[in-house]
C-alpha cells in the first residue's frame, strides 16, 4: 500500500515486503507474477512442513521397505518408504474409491519427494520431463530440499503436507488434468481421515475440476477407464451437494454403449442413483 500502516497477525507469519510504489501497475503489466509468486510461496510452505529424507541405511519397521527412484527432474538417486503388501489390510472402501485400512496406511507413503531438489511425484506422474520442464521445476522447487534426522515412519499430517507439496510440483510442470484430479481425489481422502470436513469438501471441488477437464481433453482409450471416470465425476458432484449433475454422469454410465466392460461402476452409479432419488422423496421431519 502507497502509506504507512500497522498491522497485527494472531499467530507467527512471515511478511513479504516487496518495495516498489508501483507495484499495482506492475503486476498488471506482468500477469504471470502474482501466480508464480503464490505457487513458490505454497511450495515453500509445503517444503518448511515437510517430513525428512530418512538418513542412510535407517532401520525401518517390519511393515515398511525402500522403494528406489531417480528424481526425474535433478537426476538425484531416492530411497522411499513404502508398505509391504502383505501389511496391507482394507476393512472398508468408501463410494468415492476411499479405502480404509487397519494397519499401516500404504496412502500415506504414496508420494515421493527428492532430497536434493524438492520434487515432489507419486507412481503415476513419475514421468520424464524435458529440459524446459526441468528448468522451471527447479526454479519451482527451489528450497525444498528436505531435512535429515526424521524417522520414515510418515503421519497423517505429514501426508497431507506431502500431498499438497506434490499438487504444487504437478502443477508448476503442467502434468495432465487426471494426474492432478488424483491427487487432489486423494488429498481430500487424507481430509475425511482428519475430520476435517471443510478441507475435504475444497480438495474434491479441486478434484472435480480437475477430472472434468480431464474427461473432456484426455482421450479415454479405454471403454473401463472411461466408466471409471463417469461414475467418479458423477460420485464427486453428489458429495458436493449437486445431485443433478451427479445424475446425469451416472445416467451416461448407466446408459453407455460397453458398460459391461466396467459392471463395478454400473452397479454402483445405479446404487448411488437410486441414493439421490430416495433423498428427494424423502420426507422432511
Amino acid at each position: 500500500i502507497p502509506y504507512p500502516a500497522t498491522a497485527a497477525a494472531l499467530k507467527e507469519s512471515l511478511v513479504l515486503s516487496i518495495v516498489r510504489s508501483d507495484f499495482e501497475r506492475f503486476a498488471a503489466v506482468h500477469p504471470g507474477l502474482m501466480p508464480a509468486l503464490k505457487a513458490r510461496l505454497r511450495h515453500a510452505d509445503a517444503c518448511a512442513r515437510m517430513p525428512a529424507a530418512p538418513p542412510a541405511g535407517a532401520p525401518l519397521p517390519e511393515e515398511l521397505y525402500y522403494r528406489e527412484y531417480t528424481c526425474p527432474c535433478c537426476g538425484e538417486e531416492i530411497r522411499s518408504p513404502a508398505v509391504r503388501s502383505r501389511f496391507i489390510r482394507v476393512v472398508r472402501t468408501d463410494s468415492d474409491f476411499c479405502q480404509h485400512h487397519a494397519g499401516p496406511n500404504p496412502l500415506f507413503y504414496e508420494i515421493v519427494v527428492c532430497p536434493a531438489c524438492g520434487y515432489a511425484f507419486n507412481e503415476e506422474s513419475y514421468e520424464p520431463l524435458s529440459p524446459q520442464t526441468r528448468k522451471a521445476l527447479r526454479a519451482a522447487c527451489a528450497g525444498g530440499q528436505s531435512r535429515q534426522g526424521a524417522g520414515p515412519v510418515r503421519t497423517l499430517d505429514e501426508a497431507v503436507d506431502l500431498f499438497k507439496l506434490a499438487i504444487t510440483c504437478q502443477e508448476a510442470r503442467g502434468a495432465r488434468p487426471s494426474i492432478r484430479g488424483r491427487l487432489y481425489l486423494k488429498l481430500a481422502w487424507l481430509y475425511r481421515f482428519r475430520e476435517d470436513a471443510a478441507a475435504e469438501q475444497e480438495a474434491l471441488a479441486s478434484a472435480l475440476r480437475c477430472l472434468t477437464d480431464a474427461f473432456q481433453l484426455e482421450q479415454a482409450g479405454d471403454p473401463k477407464q472411461e466408466l471409471h471416470l463417469l461414475y467418479l465425476l458423477g460420485e464427486l458432484n453428489r458429495r458436493l451437494g449437486r445431485g443433478d449433475a451427479a445424475v446425469r454422469w451416472f445416467s451416461r454410465v448407466i446408459n453407455h454403449p460397453e458398460k459391461r466392460k466396467n459392471p463395478l461402476a454400473v452397479n454402483m452409479a445405479r446404487e448411488q442413483w437410486q441414493e439421490i432419488r430416495q433423498q428427494k422423496t424423502r420426507p422432511v421431519s
